[in-house]
């Protein structure tokens, strides 16, 4: 028995008991990885009043942003392009390395310059610097472990997933424990993804044959993956934009302690989004575009129908959840009205599912352009209702816009798949 699950979990046999395999560690790895994020953030929260709270949800949103606008996704081309080729996952690595290094200079030093300029009391610059540091070192670390994807060896991944979630785990809340400010809870995840990185760089060397690593720029690869990185990162970009706008505009408009309830609301609401797109994934058809197209009408009717059933018995579970967790308990008394944000937040976590089937769609008929033009839509709706709204409404119209502007987004991206894909002779031209 010992031996059958030594093998299940740690060889690729068949593609059918990889594919099982590769599940297995994905949901391990994204359940520690997502769980992490859960306890540290309510161990933070219990521990910091409001305030304090939406000082760090401030810092974290205004540098990912950053940090996502130059990833140019470098992650997920090293995964399609070296599936392709295994024999090139160092050309691709050290190529792609040397990007992001160029970009992680300029990333510091654009946060550094707006810092400057939008500096007040309530921002400390050795705050924002030190978690520019960490999300940099981290975002190189997600490089470098995704290079055990196109070989199939998810199981590497997940281990080096755990190893930096118990890093994190005990070195923040230490630094929580026996110093309880924020500078010192910013050094302890800085210090975790340090040695993240370095256990991580250690453990691909070995994995990998380090005599056939090429010390050497490769331009095609370079202006190859500019180019494709800068279509994929800008629609990444521009949905983190999205999410993070309301939170960034709440702090401008000096609504502190509403922040810090919002934000940890969005935190909670990040386990049932951890769920739902599990339970997502599980009915989706893999997007095999010549499979997918010729069904399409048939396909595209009964997964839509399966994915909503299965997010409307979630989201009743996770409402039931929410108000024992919260409403009925004692556990963060100082975060005023945070059950009814977590529980509004849910609408949205609702609809987010049911819009990325269009997007996938969209993007497996080689859509990319108009799902960022649909995009660039949404995101600059949402901005301009949260500044003109958030003054009078605070996180309440925060929360009105996140929904509303994404359910504009499923309108016109299903729209676009109605008018032009009428017939599934329509899609075999395309």
């Amino acid at each position: 028995m010992l031996k059958k699950m030594k093998s299940l979990l740690f060889e690729n046999q068949s593609s059918k008991q990889t594919i099982v395999k590769n599940t297995i560690w994905l949901v391990i790895a994204e359940g520690f990885s997502k769980g992490w994020i859960f306890v540290i953030a309510i161990f933070i929260a219990k521990f910091l009043w409001p305030e304090q709270f939406g000082v760090f949800s401030f810092v974290v949103s205004f540098v990912t942003i950053f940090v996502m606008l130059m990833d140019f996704w470098f992650s997920t081309l090293l995964v399609r392009e070296v599936s392709k080729k295994l024999s090139e996952i160092w050309i691709y690595l050290f190529n792609l390395g040397f990007l992001k290094l160029i970009f992680w200079i300029i990333t510091f030093i654009s946060i550094w310059i707006i810092v400057k300029i939008i500096w007040n009391s309530m921002l400390s610059m050795s705050l924002v610097l030190i978690y520019s540091w960490y999300a940099i070192i981290n975002n190189f670390w997600e490089f470098i472990r995704s290079s055990f994807r196109p070989s199939e060896k998810m199981e590497y991944e997940a281990i080096l997933k755990i190893i930096n979630w118990f890093l994190t785990l005990v070195i923040v809340l230490c630094a929580l424990f026996f110093y309880g400010n924020l500078e010192s809870i910013m050094y302890g995840y800085l210090i975790a993804s340090m040695i993240s990185l370095v256990v991580s760089m250690f453990f691909v060397i070995n994995k990998f044959n380090f005599s056939k690593i090429k010390f050497r720029l490769n331009r095609r690869v370079i202006d190859y993956s500019i180019r494709k990185g800068a279509i994929i990162g800008w629609g990444f970009f521009l949905i983190l934009l999205y999410m993070s706008s309301d939170q960034i505009i709440l702090w401008f408009y000096w609504q502190i302690n509403e922040l810090g309830v919002y934000a940890l609301a969005y935190k909670i609401v990040m386990i049932y989004s951890f769920v739902s797109t599990l339970a997502f994934a599980s009915v989706f058809p893999k997007l095999n575009q010549e499979e997918y197209k010729k069904n399409f009408k048939s396909n595209y009717k009964y997964y839509a129908q399966r994915i909503l059933i299965y997010n409307t018995l979630l989201f009743l579970i996770a409402e039931v959840i929410i108000y024992v967790f919260l409403y009925e308990s004692s556990l963060l008394l100082n975060y005023e009205n945070l059950y009814i944000v977590v529980a509004a937040l849910l609408f949205y976590q609702f609809f987010e599912p049911i819009g990325h089937w269009w997007y996938i769609n969209l993007i497996a008929m080689k859509k990319e352009n108009i799902n960022l033009i649909f995009l660039f839509i949404t995101a600059v709706i949402n901005i301009i209702w949260n500044i003109l709204l958030i003054p009078d409404y605070s996180y309440y119209w925060a929360i009105g816009t996140t929904i509303t502007s994404y359910i504009i987004y499923s309108i016109l991206t299903f729209s676009y798949i109605s008018l032009n894909y009428k017939e599934d002779k329509d899609l075999l031209s395309t």
